[in-house]
C-alpha cells in the first residue's frame, strides 16, 4: 500500500499525532479486491460536541475514495469500523478499531491539536483500508443544485440617468459569531452520535478487610453499563460476590465458621482518560450483604445472620488490552453502619469488624458487542 502514497500528504499544519502507525492499521486491514469493487463496511461513529457529525464524516470518507459503501448494522459480513473521538489534555484523540467478519481487530489512535486534524486523518486511513490507492487529497464536493441558492440579481441604481458620481457600495456583512458558528457545527447527544450506551461483563476476585479477624478472599461477577462507548463516558457497575466460609476458634474449645454474600453498586461520574488504552476515575459505592455464622464443636450449636450495609469510595485504573477486554483494578474503602459481634456465649466475644473496611479488587471485563 506505502508504495501506493504516491502524493505526499500537505497540511496547514503539522500531520496528526499518531497518522503513520493507523496508515500502518490501513494497509494491514485493506484485503485484495477487484480496482472498481465497492466493499460494504459498517460505520460506529461516536464523536465530541462541535466535532463533525457521522454525517460529515462519511462525505469526508466519500472524498478520498468512492469504494465505500455503507452497510447495515446487522449485516455480519462487512467489516465493522469504529471511530471514536474525544477531546484530551493535549487536543483531541481519535480511536479506530477494524474488526473483520471472523471476529480479528486491530485498533489504533490518532492524536491532534484540533477535532478538525483528527477527523480528517481518520477518514483518510478509513479510506485506505477500504481502497489502497484512494487520493491522498480529497476530491472537492459537487455543490447540490437543488440546495444552491441563486445568485442575487443586480441592485438598481437609484441615481439619474447621466449621473458621472459612483454609487456607494453596499455594506458587507458582518461575519458569523463564534457562538454562531459553534451552534452550527454542534451535534445532537446520543444516538444520532453514534453514542450509543454500551454493557459489560466481568468477573473479579478481591482481598477484603472487615468481613473476618484477618484479610479474605472474595470471588464474584459484574456488569457495567456506560454512557456510550467513548472512553471517557460515566459508568455504573452492579456486582455480586461471596467470601468462602472460614473458621474463627474461640480462646479453648468451639468457635464460629463465617461465610459473607454481598453486592454493590457503583456510581463513576467521571472518568479521566490517561492515553494508550489506560482509564482512571473515582467512584461512590454502597455495599449490602449479610454474614452467615454457625457455631463449631459447641453444644446446641445454631446459626444467626447479621446484616452488612456500608457506604463507600473507591478508586481504579482500567487498561484496554483490546478494543472489548479491559483489565481493572480498584482501591474501596467502606463505612460499616453496623457492627455485629460474633460470640460463643455472653462472656465470649469472638469477633466484631472494625468502623472502617478496606478492599482491593482485580477485574477482567468483557464489553458485549
Amino acid at each position: 500500500m506505502l508504495a501506493a502514497l504516491r502524493r505526499p500528504l500537505i497540511a496547514a499544519r503539522p500531520p496528526a499525532r499518531g497518522l503513520a502507525a493507523a496508515l500502518a492499521l490501513a494497509a494491514l486491514a485493506a484485503p485484495a479486491r477487484a480496482e472498481q469493487e465497492r466493499e460494504p463496511v459498517r460505520l460506529v461513529y461516536a464523536a465530541a460536541p462541535g466535532c463533525a457529525s457521522r454525517d460529515e464524516f462519511v462525505e469526508r470518507l466519500r472524498a478520498y475514495t468512492s469504494r465505500i459503501e455503507l452497510a447495515d448494522e446487522q449485516d455480519a459480513r462487512a467489516r465493522r469500523f469504529d471511530v471514536v473521538i474525544e477531546p484530551d489534555r493535549d487536543g483531541y484523540r481519535g480511536r479506530l478499531t477494524v474488526e473483520d467478519p471472523a471476529g480479528r481487530a486491530a485498533a489504533r489512535e490518532v492524536r491532534g491539536a484540533t477535532c478538525s486534524e483528527v477527523t480528517l486523518a481518520l477518514a483518510l486511513v478509513v479510506a485506505l483500508a477500504v481502497d489502497p490507492n484512494a487520493s491522498l487529497e480529497p476530491a472537492p464536493v459537487a455543490p447540490d443544485a437543488a440546495g444552491t441558492p441563486a445568485p442575487p440579481a443586480p441592485r438598481a441604481d437609484p441615481r439619474p440617468a447621466g449621473s458621472a458620481e459612483p454609487a456607494p457600495a453596499a455594506p458587507a456583512p458582518p461575519p458569523p459569531s463564534r457562538a454562531a458558528s459553534r451552534r452550527a457545527t454542534a451535534r445532537p447527544s446520543g444516538a444520532a452520535n453514534g453514542g450509543a450506551p454500551a454493557l459489560a461483563v466481568g468477573a473479579t476476585a478481591a482481598v477484603r478487610s472487615a468481613l473476618q479477624r484477618a484479610a479474605a478472599p472474595t470471588f464474584g461477577v459484574e456488569v457495567e453499563l456506560r454512557a456510550s462507548r467513548a472512553e471517557t463516558a460515566p459508568r455504573l457497575r452492579l456486582s455480586a460476590e461471596g467470601m468462602p466460609p472460614a473458621s474463627i476458634s474461640g480462646p479453648r474449645v468451639g468457635g464460629v465458621r463465617l461465610a459473607w454474600l454481598g453486592g454493590a453498586l457503583a456510581g463513576c461520574p467521571l472518568v479521566e482518560a490517561l492515553g494508550g488504552g489506560w482509564t482512571a476515575g473515582p467512584c461512590a459505592t454502597l455495599s449490602l450483604g449479610a454474614w452467615r455464622a454457625e457455631g463449631e464443636h459447641v453444644v446446641a450449636a445454631r446459626t444467626d445472620w447479621q446484616l452488612f450495609v456500608a457506604p463507600g469510595l473507591s478508586g481504579w485504573l482500567e487498561w484496554a488490552l483490546t478494543d472489548r477486554i479491559a483489565l481493572g483494578g480498584a482501591a474501596e474503602f467502606d463505612y460499616l453502619l453496623a457492627r455485629p459481634r460474633f460470640r460463643l456465649d455472653p462472656d465470649v466475644a469472638l469477633f466484631q469488624p472494625p468502623r472502617v473496611g478496606a478492599a482491593g479488587r482485580l477485574t477482567l471485563r468483557v464489553t458485549i458487542p
